[in-house]
């Protein structure tokens, strides 16, 4: 278990020191109007377009009326827009508005720099193995959260 808490503590460290070079290139986006939720439903929003209040809310384990108020302060900035879901009249989408997709036109700018610099410079293959490993942690980690949901249950 010593190797284990070893090698967690020195990915900790790595991690750490990864962001501090790549935080940097967000301090534009970090200017934006928004607090940290609505930021990271915005960003859920930009990898998902067309995504439901219930789809976000399930995502990030919140209640629907906290979503409600991140939508609403999104809204209000023209981050997002909502439209009507045409195969279900009653169910609202959520999709980027004008503010939205600069911020999104920038968070791929950004994400160009980041990998002519850094990322380019590995092995693809070698990209694909850590993929995979921290799709294997993710994976465990849901199943745990769900076992553990399913016991309080």
């Amino acid at each position: 278990m010593e190797e284990y808490r070893s090698l967690f503590r020195e990915l900790h460290w790595i991690v750490e020191d990864i962001s501090k070079f790549v935080a940097p290139e967000f301090t534009k986006i970090d200017e934006l109007p928004l607090n940290q939720r609505q930021v990271g439903i915005l960003h859920l929003i930009i990898r998902r377009n067309k995504i439901t209040a219930s789809e976000i809310a399930e995502h990030y384990g919140i209640t629907k009326s906290a979503v409600s108020q991140s939508i609403a302060a999104l809204e209000k900035h023209q981050f997002i827009v909502r439209s009507i879901n045409e195969d279900n009249r009653r169910e609202v989408k959520l999709e980027l508005g004008p503010r939205g997709l600069e911020t999104k036109q920038r968070l791929e700018e950004i994400e160009t720099t980041l990998l002519n610099r850094y990322i380019s410079k590995l092995d693809l293959k070698d990209i694909q193995h850590v993929k995979n490993v921290l799709v294997q942690l993710r994976d465990i980690m849901h199943e745990f959260r769900e076992e553990h949901r399913n016991h309080e249950a």
